[in-house]
């Protein structure tokens, strides 16, 4: 799903009064994570736990997690 999607449909939310800010970027940032250890596990089972690959996933993943981290403080 493209960022634009993601964007319509979240502004349809907080339109609704249903959700605040904090909970539209938790519920983001939560999708992200999900979805990029999806792709660092396949990259690792594919190429290998230690390719390059593999290995930038694991970075980029870990900048989300930290991303969360901060969210949750």
């Amino acid at each position: 799903m493209g960022l634009i999607i993601y964007y319509d449909i979240f502004v349809n939310i907080l339109k609704s009064g249903k959700w605040t800010m904090k909970k539209l970027y938790a519920e983001l940032i939560n999708e992200k994570i999900e979805e990029k250890r999806q792709e660092m596990i396949r990259l690792a089972i594919d190429f290998g736990f230690t390719s390059q690959l593999a290995v930038q996933a694991s970075q980029e993943l870990d900048t989300l997690l930290n991303a969360a981290a901060t969210r949750d403080k």
